[in-house]
């Protein structure tokens, strides 16, 4: 790809800013960061996730992949600075499946492309952020059924989805 390893599981933390002016720590782990070849001053992270599920997202998704935006994120607001030895911009971000999806041998890619720092994409980004921090403040944390219920072990107690809940107060 051009690019030149900087790092493999490589820790990270940022501060990040909300539009209602919430601040919020974002921490966590890179599989790999990935720095475009020939960037000198400054530079173009990539941030690339490794993946070992059977099933990889849509493609149409992963331009919206919270993962992947939530490192974009953080690299942009200085999260591998550090790592990089200089400030650094996210030059998009990428979910690599192990070739796990049909037993053969080749890996695939899927590109998330950059996020710009006012677009749609990091505007619903932060949305959900700062709806997470409500919750996790409020210690809040109502069940919501989707996509992700259909490979869920505990639908049967489960009170979106279930005949009601398994205990009342």
């Amino acid at each position: 790809h051009g690019r030149t390893l900087l790092a493999t599981e490589a820790g990270f933390s940022t501060v990040v800013d909300l539009p209602d002016g919430e601040r919020v720590k974002l921490t966590g782990f890179a599989d790999r960061l990935e720095i475009e070849a020939g960037d000198e001053v400054g530079g173009t992270v990539v941030v690339v996730d490794l993946k070992t599920s059977r099933r990889a997202p849509t493609d149409k998704s992963v331009g919206t992949h919270a993962q992947l935006g939530l490192y974009q994120l953080a690299v942009d607001h200085g999260a591998v600075d550090e790592i990089a030895g200089r400030a650094v911009r996210a030059g998009g971000a990428e979910l690599v499946q192990l070739g796990l999806l049909d037993g053969g041998p080749e890996a695939k890619v899927q590109q998330q492309g950059v996020h710009a720092d006012d677009g749609p994409e990091r505007e619903a980004l932060r949305a959900a952020i700062g709806h997470t921090a409500r919750l996790l403040r409020t210690e809040r944390f109502p069940a919501v059924a989707g996509d992700h219920c259909r490979d869920c072990s505990f639908v049967a107690i489960c009170p979106a989805k279930s005949a009601g809940p398994v205990v009342s107060q």
